[in-house]
C-alpha cells in the first residue's frame, strides 16, 4: 500500500497560511490558529472516556467507554456550549475513592484526533474541495513518537546534535552502549527520516514536518502505520490540513482538546450533521472565540 503522507519539501505552499494567521496572540480569538478568511467555523470536540465504578468487596467492575462532552455535561449538571472547557464541565465531579461507587472520567486527547472521527471529518472535507488529491498536512515536530534511534537534541542545551558534533561531542557518546544499537531502538520510518531533513513549515511556535496527501486517504484508519506516524501504537494526526485550492483549513492545536475547521457555510453545516450519526461531536464557533479557560463564562 502507498503511504498516505508523502514528505513535501516546498514549504511555500503554506505561506498563505502564515500570512493570514500572523503571530500567536491569545487576544485574537482563533485568528492565530486558523486563517480568518472563511465563511464559517466548526469546533470538533475530541471524545473523552468514562467509567462507572461499581464495587463488590475489594473488586471493582465497570467498563471504560468513550463519552461525548454533551453526555458528561448532562450527567454533571453543566452546560455544553461553543466555548465550553472540558475542565469546567467536570469541575464539580469527585473522583471515586477506593471502595466508592461513581463515575471517573478520562480527559480528551490534546493535539490529535480519534482516527475514526478524522475519517468521518475528512470524508466531509473531501466533498468541499476541487483538489482532494492535492492537499497538505503539517505534523508538529515535537511529538516524542517521532524520535526513535537518533537523539536530535541535547537535553542540556536543546541544540541540534550535528552542531554539537562540530565541537567534538555527540549526545550518543554519553549513552551506554546498550542504548546505542539499532536493536534497542528501531530506526525512524523512512518517510519521517526524509521529512525530518526538509525545511520546516513554521507555524507560530509550532515548527512542523510538511507532507503532501490525498485527503481521502484518511478514510482508511491504517494510514498512520503506512506513513510512519504510529511507531508506538499511539497515532499522530495532522496539526494542520488544507487543500491546494484553500477551500478549507483544519487545525488541531497541540494544547487544545478540540479541532477547528474553517470553510464554507455548506461545509460547516455538513460537519454539524455528523452529530446526527455520532460520527463526531461538532459545534459551530466564531473566529473570535476564546478557547482558553477564561472563555467559558457559563460553567
Amino acid at each position: 500500500m502507498d503511504a498516505a503522507l508523502r514528505p513535501h519539501s516546498d514549504v511555500s505552499v503554506g505561506q498563505w497560511v502564515l500570512d493570514a494567521v500572523g503571530e500567536w496572540d491569545w487576544a485574537a480569538g482563533l485568528r492565530w490558529l486558523v486563517p480568518p478568511v472563511y465563511e464559517a467555523y466548526a469546533r470538533i470536540l475530541h471524545p473523552a472516556s468514562g467509567q462507572q465504578l461499581r464495587w463488590s468487596g475489594d473488586r471493582v467492575s465497570g467498563e471504560e467507554r468513550r463519552m461525548r462532552w454533551h453526555e458528561v455535561a448532562a450527567r454533571e449538571g453543566t452546560t455544553l456550549h461553543p466555548l465550553a472547557q472540558w475542565g469546567l464541565l467536570i469541575a464539580g465531579s469527585t473522583r471515586p475513592g477506593f471502595g466508592e461507587d461513581g463515575w471517573q472520567y478520562g480527559d480528551p486527547e490534546q493535539g490529535r484526533m480519534d482516527l475514526d472521527e478524522l475519517a468521518a471529518v475528512t470524508k466531509v472535507l473531501s466533498r468541499h474541495t476541487s483538489t482532494p488529491a492535492d492537499c497538505f498536512a503539517a505534523v508538529w515536530e515535537g511529538w516524542g513518537e517521532l524520535y526513535t534511534t537518533r537523539i536530535r537534541y541535547s537535553a542540556a542545551a536543546w541544540a541540534p546534535a550535528p552542531e554539537l558534533e562540530t565541537y567534538g561531542w555527540s549526545p550518543l557518546s554519553a549513552m551506554p552502549p546498550s542504548m546505542r544499537g539499532p536493536e534497542a531502538h528501531p530506526r525512524q520510518h523512512p518517510l519521517i527520516e526524509v521529512a525530518w531533513y526538509n525545511d520546516r513549515f513554521e507555524l507560530p511556535h509550532r515548527e512542523s514536518l510538511l507532507f503532501a496527501c490525498d485527503v481521502r486517504a484518511f478514510a482508511d484508519t491504517s494510514w498512520p502505520v503506512r506513513s510512519g506516524l504510529d511507531s508506538t501504537g499511539n497515532s499522530l494526526t495532522p496539526m494542520a490540513l488544507w487543500p491546494s485550492d484553500r477551500a478549507w483549513y483544519l487545525a488541531s492545536e497541540i494544547d487544545f482538546d478540540s479541532t477547528i475547521v474553517g470553510g464554507s457555510r455548506a461545509l460547516v453545516d455538513e460537519l454539524l450533521r455528523l452529530n446526527d450519526t455520532d460520527a463526531a461531536e461538532v459545534v459551530e464557533i466564531s473566529i473570535d472565540a476564546d478557547l482558553t479557560t477564561e472563555g467559558d463564562h457559563i460553567n
